[in-house]
């Protein structure tokens, strides 16, 4: 409701006009919108992670103070998309180009990017970065996201160790004169060692054989082998 005075040629009020406009449609929305914003916030707050909006049309950043600190940024820094992404790791970079600077001028709901950043001490560490469309434009162009950004380092480096350890036994195994192979869950051939080929005439190498299907090993070299 908006309300005007009515004034006489002398600038005397000598009345007011009323107008009135329905705007239930707008209150409705506005009002899922504020909730679902709220619903996001109670989301990213249980789960400790840390807070970015990013604004599309003037490429601008708001992030909570947390999220600064973890990238070695200053509070009243102003900072953008881009000036994330000068952070990450040269190898990340060229990545981040391919699979998120594509989601972000499409209307790709959604993202989620593994990388790592570097910190005010000049270290890379692990970090998941989580990006949402929460408004679009009259034309259906994204113009505003929200994400969260997580440390994700050591569960990173555990990862990274447990690989390593596993090559070091799988290239042990490899070398060693015993016949040892090793199947998963499904039965399927995971590692075979050299041990094996010394002992058996397999007409295959490791490489034909990973994926193999061992419950059907024995009937399938069964010819290869002399009956006593």
């Amino acid at each position: 409701t908006t309300v005007q005075p009515i004034v006489d040629e002398k600038g005397n009020i000598t009345g007011r006009y009323y107008t009135f406009e329905d705007i239930t449609e707008y209150k409705m929305n506005e009002d899922a919108y504020r909730h679902s914003i709220d619903m996001w916030k109670f989301a990213i707050n249980s789960s400790g992670d840390e807070v970015w909006a990013f604004d599309v049309e003037n490429n601008s950043m708001k992030t909570s103070l947390k999220f600064r600190e973890m990238i070695g940024m200053e509070d009243e820094d102003e900072i953008s998309f881009n000036d994330l992404a000068h952070k990450m790791h040269p190898d990340d970079y060229r990545r981040y180009s391919k699979e998120i600077i594509p989601a972000l001028t499409t209307n790709d709901p959604s993202f989620s990017f593994d990388c790592r950043l570097q910190n005010k001490e000049g270290r890379y560490r692990y970090y998941k970065i989580r990006g949402k469309v929460m408004e679009f434009d009259d034309e259906g162009t994204p113009i505003l996201y929200f994400g969260t950004l997580a440390d994700i380092n050591k569960e990173k480096e555990k990862d990274m160790e447990l690989q390593k350890a596993a090559s070091r036994m799988e290239a042990l195994l490899k070398t060693i004169n015993y016949g040892i192979i090793l199947e998963n869950e499904n039965r399927e051939l995971t590692l075979i060692s050299n041990g094996v080929f010394d002992i058996f005439p397999i007409p295959y190498s490791a490489e034909q054989l990973i994926g193999y299907n061992c419950a059907n090993l024995a009937t399938d070299l069964a010819h290869l082998f002399k009956p006593e």
